[in-house]
């Protein structure tokens, strides 16, 4: 658990934004009154950008404390669920699930990307945890009435999960045969999440109804499971693995520990049943993130299959056989998969999508046109700061992360004056005053004429790189470095 940790802090504050990381940028600059009554077209809800102006206004205006809530939602996520699911699963089984989420591409990816899928599974193992024992606690009713409220809040994909979890307690009260004031307590609890739900919607009212009806029952998907799958585990071989196993480990457990089985069976196939019934716009990796609250249970499910076979296999020495296992299998997944050894780092880039597949060989080598400076670039020994103009935030970026895998130096972004949206400190430089280049130490300062030229999408540069060199030679002088793609200056 805590390499996992480690692994989502490293770094959280010097990675570039990217892609719907700014949607909720935007609206984390308005006030709170002003964030409880939009919602986002674009997927950022309420709860998130909500979370994220109380923490800059708490914190400062760093990127890390922008990208907070979702670092706390992957590390709390991560440290809960060995001790919410072991009572499932046993705890071998709770330690593998833990170990294999520590080390799943998605998981991490979305540990440092500013969205709420993690702030999801946090929440959805919760609410398992306290539903399950609900009918006999009152304060764990009222914390799943809660979480079972905020669910669909933070993200509304997630109310697939809380419907889910209210189908297993249902189910396992009838199997148990319990009396009908366990009944009346989850009917309260479950009333009580959905008024919170309601509640918490009701500012944000008709535009939240306007986006589920624009985004509900319109996906057209032109992909597979596998495709999804393998979004979720890492690589396609992983997904495959996952794809055969859930299925039979599932009937396995429902047949060997039939009540908790329900509760494990049901957090993994609710939100894909959901998914399926709505219908939502999205590609594979949308599908593959609104899956999230699943994950640490399909891990778990998968985990006490391996437990439970090591039983049988090896009584005497189950234990270390399935944690031998297991960890091989996760090691195995983590090498093969986009993160391993044999792939290029990410580093500043890693909220690309790169971060979530493997790359195939070859796909990171240098472009045929890359500019000869980064050539040199690369073979000067020094420490060097690098600063890309113009300041781009979608697939552009990938541009910028071929060159900088060549010359491995450190990167910023620049931009002049104000770039739309207040940026949080981070990897960026304001250039239009030439004090705050020097300021961060910058050696070079680059100036693409044209990302998209350079990437193959336009035949030639729009003009408007002319006025931006003027403003880098007047504070800078002219360019030590001059090609058909860039020019580069010296603060």
């Amino acid at each position: 658990m805590a390499a996992g940790a480690a692994l989502r802090i490293d770094g959280v504050g010097g990675i570039f934004l990217y892609g719907d990381e700014l949607h909720s940028l935007a609206l984390s600059r308005q006030g709170y009154g002003a964030i409880l009554r939009s919602y986002d077209p674009l997927g950022s809800g309420i709860a998130l950008p909500l979370l994220q102006r109380l923490c800059l206004d708490l914190f400062g205006e760093g990127l890390w404390a922008f990208r907070l809530p979702s670092l706390a939602g992957g590390v709390v996520g991560l440290a809960l669920v060995y001790p919410l699911t072991r009572d499932l699963v046993g705890r071998p089984a709770a330690a593998l699930a833990t170990l294999a989420l520590a080390l799943d591409p998605l998981h991490l990816y979305y540990s440092h990307f500013a969205r709420s899928y993690t702030l999801a599974v946090a929440a959805g193992l919760v609410l398992v945890y306290a539903l399950r024992r609900a009918p006999d606690d009152r304060r764990l009713a009222a914390a799943a009435a809660a979480t079972a409220g905020l669910l669909p809040w933070l993200h509304p994909t997630a109310a697939g999960f809380a419907l889910g979890a209210f189908a297993a307690a249902a189910l396992s009260l009838l199997v148990g045969g319990r009396a009908r004031g366990a009944w009346r307590r989850l009917a309260a609890t479950g009333a009580a999440g959905a008024g919170l739900a309601l509640a918490l919607h009701l500012p944000a009212w008709q535009a939240a109804s306007e986006l589920l009806a624009a985004k509900l029952g319109r996906g057209e998907p032109e992909f597979g499971a596998l495709d999804v799958a393998a979004r979720m585990a890492g690589s396609a071989p992983a997904g495959a693995l996952w794809l055969a196993a859930l299925p039979p480990a599932g009937l396995w457990m429902l047949w060997a520990r039939r009540e908790p089985a329900l509760w494990v069976a049901s957090a993994v196939a609710a939100p894909v049943l959901a998914l399926v019934a709505a219908r939502p716009v999205g590609g594979e990796l949308a599908f593959a993130r609104y899956l999230l609250p699943a994950l640490p249970f399909a891990l778990a499910l998968l985990a006490w299959a391996l437990a439970e076979a090591a039983s049988r296999a090896l009584p005497g020495h189950a234990q270390a056989l399935a944690l031998g296992c297991g960890s091989l299998l996760v090691a195995a997944a983590w090498w093969v998969g986009p993160l391993g050894p044999g792939q290029a780092p990410n580093g500043p880039f890693a909220n690309l999508a790169y971060s979530l597949v493997p790359r195939p060989a070859g796909a990171d080598a240098p472009r045929p046109a890359t500019p000869a400076f980064y050539a040199d670039l690369a073979r000067d020994p020094a420490e060097r700061l690098v600063v890309e103009t113009p300041l781009v935030a979608s697939h552009e970026l990938k541009l910028y992360r071929n060159y900088w895998l060549q010359h491995r130096k450190r990167v910023h972004l620049g931009f002049f004056g104000r770039s739309g949206i207040a940026l949080p400190r981070g990897p960026y430089v304001d250039l239009s005053d030439p004090r705050e280049a020097r300021a961060a130490g910058a050696d070079y300062v680059i100036l693409h004429r044209d990302v998209e030229v350079e990437l193959g999408r336009r035949s030639a540069p729009l003009p408007g790189w002319r006025r931006a060199a003027r403003r880098l030679e007047r504070s800078f002088g002219a360019p030590v470095y001059e090609d058909a793609a860039i020019l580069v200056y010296a603060p």
